[in-house]
């Protein structure tokens, strides 16, 4: 992988100048690698990292950062907010085929970091608890989800939910999924959701505290 990323340091005069570099695999998130200066970052200066390796077409292929002075501790209280909860059909990642659409109650759940800190939220890996445990659905099998992302699009966000019967009363044509397929989703009842949230190369972890998630099933909201 260094043979494809190399890491340069800004100088004072402007230029920047490539140092040895490392690279450590991130425990129990498998893929995810930390590129850095063999010697730790410094506060307050500029690191260029170039990668010219084959990746996908979203990934950059230069990035420039510059180390902030306010370190992130362990004890960062990161709170978890449950938003109200609603219903519709949504498509899930089921087992003998690509994607089904299902009638679901479901909740958003969003973790935040203290204002000052919020600069940090996409520099994170995050993790989310359902009842103890991990939470990782898709909305498609064939789906690519980063390690330490949700099926979100929007990082810290998580969407929990649990499949209902259609207040229509209508006959799916795609009943044959909830016979043959067990989908991923949760009890219609209430939950007890935790996130965390780990900083990559450190042992920083913030977790939040447990907080309820109802997912019983309403009846249907009119638009």
């Amino acid at each position: 992988m260094l043979a494809q990323v190399s890491v340069e340091m800004r100088a004072e005069d402007g230029s920047f100048d490539q140092v040895p570099a490392v690279v450590e695999a991130v425990d129990g998130f498998p893929g995810v690698f930390v590129i850095g200066p063999r010697d730790g970052f410094r506060p307050g200066a500029t690191y260029r990292f170039t990668d010219r390796g084959e990746r996908r077409r979203k990934a950059p292929e230069r990035v420039t950062v510059t180390v902030d002075d306010a370190p992130l501790e362990a004890a960062m209280p990161l709170s978890l907010s449950i938003w109200p909860l609603y219903s519709e059909t949504i498509s899930v990642g089921v087992g003998s085929s690509c994607q089904a659409p299902l009638w679901v109650a479901q909740v958003l759940t969003e973790v935040a970091l203290p204002e000052p800190f919020q600069e940090w939220r996409d520099q994170l890996l995050y993790r989310t608890f359902v009842d103890g445990r991990i939470w990782r659905p898709k909305s498609h099998l064939c789906d690519h989800i980063p390690p330490g992302r949700s099926w979100r699009e929007t990082t810290s966000e998580d969407l929990l939910f649990s499949e209902c019967s259609d207040p229509t009363g209508q006959t799916r044509k795609y009943r044959f999924y909830q016979e043959n397929v067990r989908h991923q989703g949760l009890d219609p009842t209430e939950h007890a959701v935790r996130v965390q949230a780990f900083l990559p190369g450190t042992d920083v972890v913030l977790e939040s505290e447990a907080v309820s998630a109802d997912l019983s099933c309403p009846g249907h909201l009119e638009p």
